[in-house]
């Protein structure tokens, strides 16, 4: 993705490229979020045409373009950013969150999601949270180990996602999206303290390789 991005900066503007990937981020989410309801609208032939071309478009590299766009644009901005109200941005953050999880359990319940790799509001949710981040004072102890368990809950999560999946697929065992998400995170970040705290005992050294 940096480098697909640092290709197009040389022959486009960043708003330029901010609207090319929103519009593949648009692709990716239709794919994803609301794959199930292209059938019910009748275009379910064409979605299986882009399918046979693009696969699974919304875990490809085209899904992470605008994430990678609005880095740039933070980077370019950052003192702009750094100036803004961040109690007004925490709040954002905390809305366009809830956001997040209101617009997957509302596509859920209607049937329309065929993965929950990408929605909509996470847009506005990575831009609240990069603005908050960037205009906020607040000094945090402990950087090398947040790093550390950034980098285990990003990878653990989808071998947990993957478990509740055969679990529904195989037992039955069926847990709504929103009970599901918040299992998810407590088992990711329960796992990551482990791995913290056994990585520094003589026969577990080798557990610092899993960030």
């Amino acid at each position: 993705c940096a480098l697909v991005i640092f290709y197009l900066s040389k022959k486009l503007k960043t708003k330029h490229i901010m609207w090319i990937c929103s519009a593949s981020y648009v692709f990716c989410v239709l794919c994803s979020t609301y794959g199930n309801l292209i059938y019910r609208i009748g275009l379910g032939e064409q979605y299986e045409t882009l399918l046979f071309y693009f696969a699974h478009p919304y875990t490809s590299i085209i899904t992470g373009l605008l994430y990678f766009a609005i880095g740039k644009y933070f980077a370019e901005h950052e003192l702009e950013a750094s100036a803004k109200d961040p109690k007004k941005y925490f709040l954002l953050s905390a809305i366009t969150m809830v956001g997040v999880m209101l617009e997957y359990t509302v596509a859920q319940r209607m049937g329309w999601v065929n993965s929950t790799d990408c929605c909509f509001m996470l847009i506005p949710n990575v831009y609240c949270l990069m603005t908050f981040a960037l205009s906020s004072s607040i000094r945090l102890k402990h950087v090398k180990e947040i790093r550390a368990s950034g980098v285990i809950v990003f990878f653990a999560h989808f071998s947990v996602l993957y478990a509740f999946q055969m679990m529904d697929k195989y037992l039955g065992l069926h847990i709504d999206t929103l009970t599901r998400y918040l299992l998810i995170l407590l088992i990711s970040f329960s796992f990551a303290h482990f791995v913290l705290r056994m990585e520094d005992r003589k026969h577990w050294r080798w557990m610092h390789y899993l960030h």
